[in-house]
């Protein structure tokens, strides 16, 4: 539903996204999602991670378990995963067609970060109360963490592979906030992706203009079901 309450139209583009680095923001890594130009009969190679749809055989949980210990992290979660998946020896594949959709802005609903004030985005002034002030500080201690596992010296990474090798994979360097001059496309060819869209916010994303018909429930079990298939 959308800010007045109405049923918002489901997007029907059902071409693959991969995800890509975008920026650095406090120090934090943000990813973007690049639409392919065309429907790929295969899963794609991916440099990153996305929190909101994934799957993996069960040992994923047993190897990189979610760190109960990041408290108030929001912006560096998926870095948190995908720097651990990797060097576990974990690699990511985009589904070769897009299965499902979320709605990226956060404008027409309430968040735990304005009501815990977490982002600091309290006006000149406000007087932070005590428990906001300790939700900031483990924010920032949580901030802290993944960015040394992103710097290789942090807790939870794997030995197959380094967070160097990650980083290189990434096409960035999480010391010096730089990026390959290639990075945006993800170790795929520039001319690999849609040229009217460009970048997507974080996430993914579609067109709404593709004139496909809606994907139904069935078609999204069957892609799931081919991706696995093919893994």
């Amino acid at each position: 539903l959308d800010a007045n309450g109405e049923a918002e139209c489901v997007n029907n583009e059902t071409r693959s996204t991969i995800l890509v680095p975008w920026k650095f923001s406090d120090s934090m890594l943000r990813q973007k999602g690049r639409l392919l130009q065309k429907a790929s009969g295969r899963v794609i190679p991916c440099p990153l991670y996305a929190a909101g749809f994934n799957f993996s055989s069960a040992s994923v949980i047993k190897d990189c378990p979610y760190d109960g210990t990041l408290h108030h992290l929001f912006f560096g979660e998926e870095m948190s995963m995908a720097v651990r998946l990797y060097t576990h020896g974990y690699d990511f594949l985009a589904p070769c067609q897009s299965v499902c959709y979320h709605k990226w802005t956060r404008d027409h609903r309430p968040t735990i970060q304005e009501d815990t004030k977490v982002n600091g985005t309290q006006g000149v002034g406000s007087i932070l109360t005590k428990a906001e002030h300790a939700v900031q500080e483990q924010r920032t201690r949580s901030i802290a963490v993944v960015l040394s596992q992103l710097r290789g010296t942090g807790p939870g990474l794997g030995t197959v592979r380094t967070a160097t090798d990650f980083a290189s994979r990434v096409g960035v360097c999480f010391a010096d906030e730089t990026f390959a001059p290639d990075a945006e496309n993800g170790g795929l060819s520039p001319d690999s992706f849609a040229p009217t869209l460009g970048f997507l916010d974080e996430g993914g994303g579609g067109s709404d203009d593709s004139g496909e018909a809606p994907v139904e429930k069935k078609e999204i079990l069957s892609l799931v079901s081919s991706f696995l298939d093919n893994m």
